[in-house]
């Protein structure tokens, strides 16, 4: 017997190692790029009155793929007053996460030179309306960053009015983004529903990458989004105490949270930048924290697998 399981041991582990892909965490797809999709339009001051909002679509390629797949919504960074969605950072990461099953898109938003007109969604809230007096910059300031929301929130939208098509699973959404990009994407997860504007429990995660939450912390509650947090120790642009801020508040009320600080990182780092002993990166840790609370949202308590086919093949052999 001891010589027989020998012998299916290592059948298995000389013949299916090319089979050991986990979907949705190991790279075994294409993709395909659609530039230029309009998911909204929205109203300015400028003379053009309006302006196309535009994402770029990363689907993946392949065999073997779900009808249903789950999603993740990339914003940029640039102080609300710059950037697109051709950021070469996230543009990668929509690469990377389409080449392992997700869809991804990468969105624009007006910036504060578009002079943005807000939608009566916001305006009309308490929250707008219980702002304190500001200066003229100031308010210039909250308007940029009140669009930057509303506009992201219509990308989501549009994921979900088109879910079929696109084949995503509307149940199974992230959102995240870099600097003030982060910095929306906290206030889609986590302030939004507060609103009234969104769903408590719509999206699935948040991705916080050197942002910070531009409410007061308590409107993150324990039946929120899960939280992954990077943040560079020598950040001189968003201190890294908004990180640290941002984890104190997700613990105190275990919300499921990652934090990863990345030693002597400024504002923006490679996401592939090793971030422990055991070589493991910013992206492979952020990668298995999307498997866990956005595939495997349903069941929390599930064990992410780490070593594919192969592996279950063994355990149950055992």
């Amino acid at each position: 017997m001891a010589k027989q399981l020998s012998a299916i041991l290592f059948i298995l582990l000389t013949t299916i190692p090319c089979l050991a892909q986990t979907l949705y965490l190991d790279d075994q797809f294409n993709y395909q790029q659609t530039s230029g999709i309009v998911f909204t339009t929205k109203p300015t001051k400028l003379p053009t009155a309006t302006i196309d909002l535009q994402l770029e679509l990363f689907s993946p390629t392949g065999d073997d793929l779900p009808i249903q797949k789950p999603a993740i919504v990339l914003i940029h960074g640039g102080s609300f007053t710059t950037g697109n969605r051709f950021n070469s950072r996230l543009i990668q990461l929509c690469k990377d996460m389409a080449m392992r099953g997700w869809v991804c898109v990468s969105i624009d938003y007006r910036l504060m030179g578009d002079q943005p007109i807000l939608d009566p969604m916001i305006t009309d809230t308490h929250w707008w309306w219980s702002l304190p007096n500001l200066t003229e910059q100031e308010f210039t300031k909250a308007t940029a960053v009140a669009a930057a929301t509303e506009d992201s929130l219509a990308a989501y939208q549009w994921l979900i009015a088109n879910a079929e098509i696109l084949g995503v699973d509307p149940t199974k959404i992230a959102i995240g983004g870099s600097s003030a990009g982060a910095a929306t994407s906290l206030l889609v997860g986590y302030f939004l529903d507060d609103l009234q504007l969104i769903k408590k429990g719509s999206i699935s995660a948040v991705i916080d990458m050197w942002g910070s939450l531009l409410v007061e912390t308590t409107y993150i509650q324990t039946d929120d989004p899960a939280l992954f947090i990077t943040h560079g120790s020598n950040d001189n642009v968003v201190p890294i105490t908004k990180a640290h801020e941002l984890s104190d508040r997700a613990s105190s009320i275990q919300l499921p949270h990652q934090v990863h600080i990345v030693a002597n990182a400024e504002h923006g780092y490679d996401l592939n930048t090793t971030i422990d002993s055991s070589g493991e990166t910013v992206f492979s840790h952020m990668l298995t924290f999307l498997y866990q609370h956005v595939v495997l949202s349903e069941d929390a308590n599930l064990v992410t697998p780490t070593l594919g086919i192969a592996s279950l093949a063994l355990l149950a052999i055992f």
